[in-house]
């Protein structure tokens, strides 16, 4: 086994003279596995570095799954009947959160990618940076592994708390909060989530797997994938099971097709977890979205949103029903600040909402459709309006980086309001009754 670790940031170094300085072990990234010989560890090299073809196909292939499943995956596909030829593999270690599209884009030797999260997948799909699996009109992914969800931590006093991650940069958070989002009402879905949040041990990291780190300090849990598939000799998954899915894909134009393709075949006849619900496709954009509504309202406003359920705990049974509606409830579109632009009324107010429009949404095409639907009547963020917003000038609304970083501004500054809104209420009502329970007689 041949293997490179390439973490975000790095740069490949392409020149010739490279291949001397690691045979007197100056760079010391680039690692065989199995015990291969010098020269054998120094061809692996060349084709990485240079580009230059060692004599036999080589694959490589971007992952971020251990390396002890990587180990195995080589082993079962050389053992393949009939063999798949004399296929060299490199591995090169990924860090779990690391987005693929800049991978590709970063390090162009790539020709598989093993793993990561299907809406991953379909961006690459829609910006043809995948190659079609088996022809013209076929799929461009293989769902390689399907994990189930389930929570990891420790027992101890704190064993119902949660600490969770930042589901704009863990895709098993986020694929854990939809799941959750589905189940009931998405409204009652929400509810939950910023309960859980709100009651969170830690702050959510900007980095996947902070939140299982701060773990292991003791006490609380947290949705983490399993690290096998079940068999089937394991009971089915009902309805409600969460599963994390998982991609693979070939990367536009390789060099070694034929060997990519035999490898995703195998890879994709490997025994995944059965049953759980179905999925339709992902959309990424809808997914975005999602994850910049929660990373807003949940990890952005995490202080007043803390503060609010500190007061509401405290007042227990004299915190007033109106208040845990308003804790539960998600923001609103239009947004609350176009709202009270057109709340003044006239033209002036008009004039105010396009100019609004205008700054944040250049594009013509897009300021039309924003200006049309900011005139329609409020309602709460569901994924109807998600999937809306992603639609919206052919999906040009979305990708308007202004937009985009307005729209996560405005759901984060409503969230602060709402609950600093919600903290002064119960803590009034706390005190109401503080002052209006009946005092014991003196002796």
């Amino acid at each position: 086994m041949t293997r490179t670790d390439l973490q975000p940031g790095l740069r490949v170094l392409r020149h010739r003279w490279s291949l001397l300085l690691l045979a007197a072990g100056v760079v010391p990234s680039v690692a065989g596995c199995g015990g291969p010989g010098l020269a054998d560890r120094a061809a692996s090299v060349a084709e990485i570095v240079s580009g230059e073809p060692s004599g036999r196909d080589v694959l490589r292939i971007a992952t971020s799954w251990p390396r002890s499943e990587q180990k195995r995956l080589e082993e079962a596909f050389r053992h393949l009947t009939p063999a798949p030829g004399p296929v060299q593999l490199i591995w090169i270690d990924l860090p779990p959160e690391a987005p693929l599209g800049r991978i590709i884009a970063r390090f162009p030797p790539v020709d598989v990618l093993l793993g990561g999260p299907l809406t991953e997948y379909a961006r690459l799909a829609r910006s043809g940076k995948l190659e079609a699996l088996q022809g013209e009109g076929s799929p461009f992914w293989y769902v390689a592994r399907r994990s189930l969800i389930a929570r990891q931590g420790f027992l101890g006093e704190l064993a119902e708390a949660p600490a969770l991650d930042d589901p704009r940069v863990a895709p098993a958070t986020l694929a854990w909060a939809a799941a959750r989002l589905r189940a009931d009402s998405w409204r009652q879905g929400y509810g939950s989530l910023v309960q859980l949040f709100g009651h969170a041990l830690h702050r959510p990291g900007w980095l996947g797997g902070s939140a299982l780190a701060a773990n292991e300090d003791g006490g609380g849990w947290t949705p983490v994938p399993g690290s096998a598939p079940l068999s089937s000799k394991d009971a089915p998954l009902d309805a409600r099971s969460i599963l994390f899915e998982e991609g693979a894909a070939i990367r536009r134009g390789p060099r070694h097709g034929t060997a990519a393709r035999a490898f995703l075949q195998f890879v994709a006849a490997q025994p995944m977890i059965q049953g759980g619900p179905e999925s339709p496709p992902p959309d990424p954009d809808v997914s975005d979205l999602l994850a910049d509504l929660l990373g807003a309202t949940l990890v952005d406003a995490r202080e007043e949103l803390v503060l609010a359920w500190s007061v509401m705990d405290r007042s227990a049974a004299a915190a007033p029903v109106q208040a845990l509606l308003w804790l539960n409830e998600p923001p609103p579109w239009p947004p609350a600040s176009v709202e009270k632009l057109q709340a003044e009324g006239g033209d002036s107010a008009l004039a105010m909402v396009q100019d609004l429009a205008a700054q944040i949404a250049p594009d013509p095409e897009p300021r039309f459709w924003l200006v049309q639907s900011w005139l329609r009547p409020a309602r709460p963020i569901d994924p109807s309006v998600l999937a809306e917003l992603a639609r919206a000038a052919s999906g040009r609304l979305v990708h308007e980086p202004r937009f985009r970083a307005w729209l996560r501004g405005e759901w984060t500054a409503w969230a602060r309001q709402r609950y600093r809104r919600v903290a002064r209420l119960a803590a009034g009502a706390g005190s109401a009754a503080g002052s209006a329970a009946p005092r014991s007689p003196l002796p």
